[in-house]
C-alpha cells in the first residue's frame, strides 16, 4: 500500500513533468504516483500499474517495498535533495 502526502505527490508529479530526470526515477515515480491510495491517488493493484508503466508486477512491487522501507527508517525521505526530489537520494539505499 502506497499512501502518498501532499509534499511527496507534489515531488513526484515535478519529477514527471520536468523530463530532466532519468527514465528510471521518471517510471518509479509513475508507479508511486499510481499506486497512491491517498485522497489524489488512483489507488491502482500492482498489475494494473504494471501494464500502464510498461514495468513487470514483480517490479512494481520491489519499487513500492522500497519506498516502504526508505520511509520507515526516514533516512532518505525526510528531504529533498539539490533536484528537488526525494528519489534521486533515496536510489542509493535502493
Amino acid at each position: 500500500m502506497v499512501r502518498l502526502s501532499g509534499v511527496e505527490r507534489e515531488q513526484l508529479e515535478g519529477l514527471v513533468k520536468r523530463g530532466r530526470e532519468t527514465a528510471y526515477h521518471r517510471r518509479h515515480a509513475q508507479v508511486l504516483l499510481r499506486a497512491d491510495e491517498g485522497e489524489r491517488g488512483n489507488g491502482l493493484v500492482d498489475r494494473e500499474v504494471a501494464e500502464r508503466v510498461g514495468y513487470s508486477r514483480r517490479t512494481v512491487e520491489q519499487t513500492r517495498q522500497r519506498r516502504a522501507r526508505a520511509r520507515a527508517s526516514r533516512r532518505h525521505w525526510s528531504g529533498t535533495n539539490a533536484r528537488g526530489c526525494w528519489m534521486v537520494k533515496a536510489k542509493r539505499a535502493w
